[in-house]
């Protein structure tokens, strides 16, 4: 395991996913009609949650409706308040832990869009699936024109948290995000958190940690290679686990925020 690689990544993500802390220079000035400008909304602004049963539900997006609690919006401004619609889809609930999906959908006339309903049969059912009209993974051409990826606007969202027997709905604001972290390996991470302040309470002073602060504490951000995984912690601190022997060990305490 090369622990500098992955500390500089540790600190490459807390300068650009997470809040700053007090020494980080300030960020750029974000520019209108910038590509960041467009980025702003999925970068920075976590916008308003709607499942499709909402009775509050965006006009733009009346064809989702009916269609909960399964499937959920997230939506939000950018910088040059244009509107994102970013689609959740709940995974199957055979998964060991609640995982959903997300990804942005765009207005688009005269397009259509297939949308997943229910996940984990073995058998095609159609009325699975919801065929809506004048909505597509396209982002507009403009936007294409300043950078916006079609490519990254398709790439699909990982997020999950521990199940707790029934899953919670799509909007819920406890989901971590996922990179490269199957379900069976952020359940295995989860419990390693878990367990960890009784197994393992040396790890956390010296890290200046007091134990009792992680007794219900849950990942945000998780991102694995192939032998180690690090996670930001709810709490102000990162965790760095092995992986030992087919299971996974939590190996260091690093606190990013004060």
């Amino acid at each position: 395991m090369n622990r500098t690689l992955t500390r500089l990544a540790l600190l490459f993500l807390s300068l650009v996913i997470l809040p700053q802390p007090a020494f980080a220079p300030p960020p750029p000035p974000i520019a209108h009609g910038s590509l960041q400008a467009l980025q702003s909304c999925r970068r920075v602004d976590d916008g308003k949650f709607y499942v499709a049963d909402s009775a509050d539900l965006p006009a733009a997006l009346a064809a989702f409706a009916g269609n909960g609690p399964r499937l959920a919006f997230r939506v939000c401004s950018d910088f040059d308040e244009n509107t994102h619609y970013f689609m959740r889809n709940a995974a199957s609930p055979d998964l060991p832990v609640c995982e959903i999906t997300e990804s942005e959908i765009f207005p688009d006339p005269g397009s259509g869009l297939v949308v997943q309903l229910a996940f984990g049969n073995q058998h095609f059912n159609p009325n699975d699936y919801l065929r809506v009209t004048d909505w597509s993974h396209e982002p507009p051409k403009d936007w294409q024109t300043r950078g916006y990826s079609r490519i990254d606007a398709m790439t699909s969202t990982v997020l999950a948290q521990a199940k707790h027997g029934t899953c919670p709905s799509p909007t819920d604001l406890n989901f971590a995000h996922l990179q490269n972290v199957p379900p069976g390996l952020f359940k295995a991470i989860v419990d390693a958190l878990r367990k960890a302040p009784t197994e393992n309470p040396g790890l956390f002073r010296s890290a200046d940690a007091d134990p009792g602060q992680f007794s219900n504490v849950r990942p945000t951000w998780v991102f694995c290679n192939d032998f180690t995984c690090s996670a930001f912690l709810n709490n102000g601190f990162t965790a760095t686990f092995d992986a030992v022997n087919g299971t996974i060990k939590l190996t260091s305490i690093l606190r990013y925020m004060d």
